[in-house]
């Protein structure tokens, strides 16, 4: 359409950029509607990817439409950071979205073990993490590093975001149980809050060093319903463009009072005496 978009001036008698679908198939001078995209003509790249990823992957707006929160910030495409760059420069989708259109590789974790994360967007994989890996489970983690790099040198900061999914959720409307929601590594939940749309707090380790996400930190991996999900992480190292990690999904059990465990370290005392 003329002129520029109401996402932009924040003028209200202006077309906002928007992709709708009509109850029904509408045709008039032998034109069928169902589906439709608008945007401005002076439309940025930023505006037109974000209603792209609705109207031919169907990706929901991950960022909180009743405006109470800054649902996932300037991590992803489908919420501010389509914004990246003034618009100019728009941030990559999230791990959620492009696992979602298969254009990556999603590793459901099975065992306690070590993993190895290159960014995003040169290994084309992400990390699924639930309780004793349970693939069928509607809610669960996904573990990205995103590097400030390509279309991403307009995120708020490099290193391991942690996404808390739920698939059973339409939308970010509910910010303290969303569809898609992040795990900020400083644990003030300004997303939440809407006191920040990203900062370098947000990824792990960030600038708070936090090197653990489990049961008791925070945040922590407990599910929505308070759930523990024997979901950790932990060891996690300094940001860099290949990070390696400790993970679990699934209780450790100590071994019998008295055993001998090999693995760990045990102090020989001399009781002789005379």
């Amino acid at each position: 359409h003329a002129g520029t978009g109401a996402e932009q001036t924040g003028n209200p008698n202006d077309i906002w950029s928007v992709k709708w679908t009509l109850e029904r198939e509408r045709q008039l001078n032998n034109v069928k509607v169902y589906g439709f995209l608008t945007i401005p003509e002076d439309a940025k790249i930023g505006v037109s990817a974000h209603e792209i990823g609705h109207l031919l992957f169907g990706w929901p707006d991950l960022y909180d439409t009743d405006s109470t929160s800054a649902g996932i910030g300037n991590w992803c495409l489908m919420s501010h950071g389509s914004w990246g760059g003034g618009g100019d420069r728009p941030v990559h989708p999230s791990a959620w979205c492009k696992a979602n259109q298969g254009w990556i590789t999603v590793s459901n974790e099975t065992e306690n073990h070590q993993i190895t994360l290159p960014d995003v967007k040169s290994s084309r994989k992400t990390h699924r993490l639930w309780k004793d890996g349970d693939a069928s489970s509607q809610e669960y983690f996904l573990l990205e590093n995103r590097q400030l790099t390509g279309f991403d040198t307009s995120l708020p900061a490099s290193g391991l975001l942690v996404w808390h999914i739920d698939d059973t959720v339409n939308s970010n409307t509910n910010e303290w149980h969303p569809k898609v929601g992040l795990l900020q590594a400083d644990g003030f939940q300004q997303l939440e809050f809407k006191s920040s749309f990203g900062d370098a707090g947000d990824p792990f380790p960030g600038i708070a060093n936090e090197t653990t996400l489990n049961a008791t930190s925070s945040p922590n991996s407990k599910a929505y319903s308070g759930m523990d999900t024997y979901v950790s992480v932990t060891n996690i190292p300094v940001i860099s463009a290949s990070m390696t990690l400790d993970i679990t999904v699934k209780a450790i059990t100590p071994p019998p009072s008295g055993a001998f465990n090999p693995k760990m370290w045990y102090r020989l005392t001399n009781t002789f005496a005379g």
